[in-house]
């Protein structure tokens, strides 16, 4: 059983690191990257949110970078964002 936890912790350690190394990453000068699309969200009810549907989109559309471009709303929020790689 120690053998399992001396070999488990370690390996979810490597394996969060990394996942956030595989993450896009939101920018805030786009002038050195190619436009590779457009996404956007709605229906969130914090700016947080808007920003992780909006990096979880351009994951899941290979983007390496991506920058907002707007946010707002009220009860229900939304946000565009422009991709890059």
């Amino acid at each position: 059983m120690q053998i399992t936890r001396k070999i488990a912790l370690p390996m979810l350690i490597i394996s969060a690191l990394s996942f956030s190394s595989l993450a896009a990453t939101e920018v805030q000068s786009a002038e050195t990257h190619i436009v590779i699309g457009h996404v956007s969200v709605s229906g969130k009810t914090t700016r947080d949110e808007v920003i992780a549907g909006l990096e979880k989109k351009a994951e899941e559309a290979g983007a390496s970078f991506f920058k907002v471009t707007a946010v707002g709303g009220k009860n229900k929020m939304y946000g565009n964002a422009v991709l890059f790689k």
